[in-house]
């Protein structure tokens, strides 16, 4: 009788933990490939910024670039941006993720404000506006075509700020 009890509870922790790993894979192979969309929000978003089919937005599998690469941002981003003394007292980074529709059309913004040991900060308010206002401006976004497909996703961007000067790649 022993046996059979040491049996069944060895078969039960067995099936247990089959099916606690089936069901790891299965969630990792589901969710590794979403990170979510970002819900239209009147008081941030641009009314006129839309997905062309809201069905088929990419998330992960979305290859994001921007024309010139990362040189070209930061050219652009220095060309624009104008630092004041107020800003020299943040350092970290901004991490800035945004939706590209079809037409090669940005919106949808969302941002993060990070220390140097990453977690959430704030700087000063004036310099947060002016560095968002700088990357919705961008317009060298572009994406790569899959099976002829102008396919449309989520992208970001991170910028990195040593006492409110951007700290080029």
């Amino acid at each position: 009788m022993r046996k059979i009890k040491i049996s069944l509870c060895l078969w039960m922790i067995l099936s247990i933990s089959c099916s606690e790993k089936k069901t790891e894979k299965n969630i990792d192979k589901v969710y590794s490939e979403h990170i979510g969309n970002t819900v239209f929000n009147p008081k941030k978003d641009d009314p006129n910024f839309k997905f062309c089919d809201s069905s088929e937005v990419h998330h992960s599998k979305s290859k994001i670039g921007y024309r010139g690469g990362v040189r070209a941002i930061e050219r652009e981003f220095l060309d624009n941006y104008i630092f004041e003394e107020q800003f020299q007292d943040f350092s970290g980074s901004f991490i800035i993720r945004f939706g590209l529709n079809c037409n090669y059309e940005t919106g949808r913004f969302r941002w993060e404000i990070l220390d140097r040991e990453l977690k959430e900060t704030f700087c000063p308010e004036k310099m947060e506006n002016h560095v968002i206002s700088i990357v919705r401006k961008l317009e060298g976004w572009e994406h790569l075509r899959i099976d002829n497909n102008q396919p449309q996703g989520y992208g970001y961007i991170k910028l990195n700020f040593e006492k409110g000067k951007l700290i080029l790649s």
